[in-house]
């Protein structure tokens, strides 16, 4: 994602799916995608773990570490974990990259509430939410 071989300004709209948790320098990868997009196209991205917390993505990374190694015997470094993304951080990161940032299906404050309650007595940490992000390439 950081690297696509494709020409500049060539496509008004480029999707992500499922995929820009995975991204090593999620900066350099929306930098990227950028390159590739006309002025104005639209970026969007599904599909990946957005967490309102750090500390809960945390927990579920350690989650998945723990029974990675149980099933497989086998010390998984955090570094190779797929990641998650902090609802907090997206828009400065977005706009950073030249993107101005919405956040679609994004829980209200009580409902939010509401399934944090029933996350904690369930799974003893929130769990992700999977918003669709639409970031429009800002001009120039």
């Amino acid at each position: 994602m950081e690297a696509l071989p494709l020409e500049p300004a060539r496509f008004d709209l480029v999707v992500v799916s499922g995929a820009l948790h995975h991204a090593p320098r999620l900066g350099r990868a929306l930098l990227e995608m950028r390159r590739v997009m006309r002025r104005g196209g639209l970026l969007l991205v599904w599909d990946s773990p957005v967490y309102r917390r750090r500390p809960d993505g945390e927990a579920m990374v350690a989650r998945r570490m723990r029974e990675l190694e149980r099933a497989y015997n086998v010390s998984v470094p955090r570094e190779i974990q797929a990641g998650y993304l902090v609802l907090g951080e997206l828009p400065g990161i977005f706009r950073s990259a030249g993107f101005t940032l919405a956040v679609e299906g994004w829980p209200g404050a009580a409902q939010e509430w509401a399934r944090d309650i029933v996350e904690m007595l369930k799974h003893g940490r929130r769990t992700a939410r999977f918003p669709l992000l639409v970031a429009r390439r800002d001009e120039p």
